[in-house]
């Protein structure tokens, strides 16, 4: 199996200031026109395919990386640190 990482993906730079309103939507249907998944570096995937979308969010095999970016980043206690963790989409196993 191939690992997403080495796949030939269309790129999506959020960084654009001009991706607001239509433009924003334009994009979005551009890369959903090549696939359902594009890369953003330097953070990952964007899943723009609403059914693939579905399929990774109810699937309990899938870890929400919200709580991985803070720690990524330092943040291990406070109010924000607070605010994402322990939220549904940060629950695993049976208490999500």
């Amino acid at each position: 199996m191939t690992a997403v990482a080495d796949l030939d993906l269309p790129a999506f730079d959020y960084t654009d200031a001009s991706l607001t309103g239509p433009r924003f939507h334009d994009a979005m249907r551009e890369l959903a026109a090549q696939g359902w998944i594009a890369r953003v570096d330097p953070v990952g995937f964007l899943v723009v395919d609403h059914e693939a979308a579905a399929f990774f969010m109810r699937t309990p095999s899938a870890t929400f990386p919200g709580r991985m970016v803070l720690e990524a980043h330092g943040v291990t206690e406070g109010a924000l640190h607070e605010w994402q963790t322990g939220g549904i989409m940060d629950l695993q196993g049976e208490p999500h």
